[in-house]
């Protein structure tokens, strides 16, 4: 459990205290999602501001989620949607917040297999968008970067729901040793 405090200032430059709670797990399929629907919307209906996180999600379903930045200069007022696993639209919901694509930066997508080499391929989705289909061997060599987005989302969610407490449901087992060396959802992520 990850208690330690991280200053936001909001755009009232209000500085807000928030707080992380990490929900690890020993294995993909344990109950960490429900788990953290639970745990917010127990702190929802406790008057605590609270938003969902999951750095990384490897799913197939997705739903919509508000994209922060408009580049539309000519129709602001036009809301522009992305897409995050639907775990997190689930918490988001469990929170009573609109889901927002901050709260899964990183979702990769099964997107089957190319047919040169057979390697399994994924679609990269980076806050919200599609940037790439890649296999998944080459996604260690983008581990500094999409860790950067990681952490930097976190900090953009806590700024943009005001949240004074962000649930955090890692990925898998968060002792996988095999993929300690890109691990952008459990460990890393607690630890910073």
């Amino acid at each position: 459990w990850n208690m330690e405090k991280s200053n936001v200032n909001d755009q009232s430059q209000q500085q807000i205290s928030c707080c992380s709670l990490a929900i690890l797990g020993t294995m993909s399929d344990a109950g960490k999602s429900i788990i953290t629907a639970g745990i917010c919307r127990i702190l929802a209906n406790h008057g605590v501001s609270v938003a969902p996180f999951k750095a990384q999600n490897m799913s197939n379903n997705a739903s919509p989620a508000l994209i922060s930045d408009n580049p539309n200069h000519h129709h602001p007022e036009a809301v522009l949607y992305g897409e995050i696993g639907t775990a997190q639209s689930l918490q988001a919901e469990a929170c009573h917040i609109v889901p927002r694509v901050e709260m899964n930066p990183v979702l990769l997508k099964s997107g089957g297999r190319r047919e040169s080499d057979g390697a399994y391929l994924c679609s990269v989705v980076v806050l919200g968008k599609q940037i790439a289909c890649e296999d998944y061997g080459s996604l260690k060599s983008k581990t500094p970067h999409l860790q950067s987005v990681v952490l930097q989302a976190h900090r953009e969610l806590a700024k943009r729901t005001g949240a004074q407490a962000i649930v955090i449901e890692g990925a898998g087992s968060c002792t996988e040793l095999n993929l300690m060396d890109r691990d952008i959802v459990n460990l890393p992520l607690v630890r910073s």
